[in-house]
């Protein structure tokens, strides 16, 4: 069951890579899907989907045989191969993109939204499906960079996955402040605590991707050492 699974991963995240480029060059992220643009615009939730199953199947969770343990690992490498880490990284990145979208700024320092708009709901909405994409690619990315160097070195070739990383653990930082004073005040409400338990999940996968990239190789701490972030 592995190889349709990664099939139909595989043509999802791999439009991924150039909606970011797209998006640094000041293009729409993710365009609204329609008759021309529906082939070329992921579907969050499929995605999702896909990377759960595949972070399972990573932690051994499904019953197979040696034969079938022998084949995955062979696919596995055939997926190292053909980018699987670059689109992985683009995905955690436009995830990063959502997370930190500029109409979702009231959002982000209160908790609250202005007013329950059809577009506001729809921003909402898409804030805690980029949250659980996040989670989900960051569980993958550990799994896969665990132990192997090859795979670390794969993540690292991308350019932008130290800063990818760096920003999502000060983004949570922050927005762990931000729950934790609501907390003690007593002004959350039940979807506070269960966002700030999501907030500390991000934050302690982005932690324990970039530790497992540290210390498999030194490329890791060198390019850490020399990544500046921007206020």
């Amino acid at each position: 069951h592995l190889s349709p699974l990664l099939q139909s991963l595989s043509s999802e995240i791999n439009l991924l890579p150039p909606r970011v480029a797209a998006y640094h060059s000041g293009l729409i992220l993710i365009p609204p899907q329609g008759p021309s643009s529906y082939l070329d615009t992921p579907s969050l939730l499929h995605l999702d989907n896909c990377l759960r199953l595949l972070d399972s199947c990573l932690l051994g969770s499904w019953s197979m045989t040696p034969e079938e343990s022998v084949t995955q690992a062979h696919q596995m490498e055939e997926l190292r191969h053909t980018g699987f880490a670059t689109a992985l990284i683009a995905f955690c990145v436009s995830c990063s993109i959502m997370l930190r979208d500029h109409d979702l700024e009231q959002y982000r320092s209160t908790g609250l939204l202005p007013l329950a708009t059809r577009e506001n709901i729809a921003s909402l909405h898409l804030f805690r499906l980029a949250a659980k994409c996040a989670e989900s690619a960051l569980r993958v990315l550990i799994n896969l960079t665990h132990g192997s160097l090859s795979w670390c070195q794969a993540v690292l070739d991308d350019e932008s996955t130290i800063p990818m990383i760096m920003h999502l653990i000060v983004a949570e930082q922050r927005t762990r402040r931000i729950y934790t004073k609501k907390l003690d005040t007593d002004e959350a409400d039940p979807e506070d605590v269960e966002d700030a338990a999501h907030s500390l999940d991000r934050l302690c996968l982005a932690l324990g991707l970039l530790t497992n990239l540290v210390q498999a190789t030194s490329d890791a701490k060198h390019t850490l050492c020399n990544t500046r972030m921007c206020a």
